[in-house]
């Protein structure tokens, strides 16, 4: 995060897991919805990667922010999530499957521009 600027536990988080995608050990984050919980799994080629539990209210509000990141092409369904972190732009393909998991698989990692990243603020500051 920029200096003086202090990073959300949920951003935080965000942050750690898309850490693994920049060293190319993960590609793959998964949010399970089961008995009023939510779990979230990050993977590389289908393998779980180990990670602490994250308190519920905290993943409540990444889901939200990755809702809001997500947009649906209304011609072919696909849809696709990017978001903007620490100046790199990441583009995930969502997939939910049965209502109960949604799986973003990583398409696209570059740099963001600047327009980019103003316009990822402005959209999460309503989630926020």
């Amino acid at each position: 995060a920029p200096a003086g600027i202090q990073e959300a536990p949920y951003e935080q988080f965000i942050n750690t897991f898309f850490s693994y995608l920049d060293r190319d050990e993960a590609d793959t984050l998964e949010f399970e919805f089961r008995e009023w919980r939510m779990e979230i799994r990050i993977k590389k080629s289908g393998t779980p990667i180990p990670v602490t539990d994250t308190p519920f209210h905290i993943l409540l509000q990444i889901k939200r922010i990755l809702d809001a990141a997500t947009s649906t092409n209304v011609k072919t369904g696909e849809r696709k999530l990017r978001y903007v972190a620490r100046g790199v732009l990441y583009e995930f393909v969502s997939e939910d499957i049965g209502g109960t998991l949604l799986r973003l698989r990583l398409a696209d990692k570059r740099p963001a521009s600047a327009q980019e990243t103003a316009a990822f603020d402005r959209l999460l500051s309503a989630v926020r």
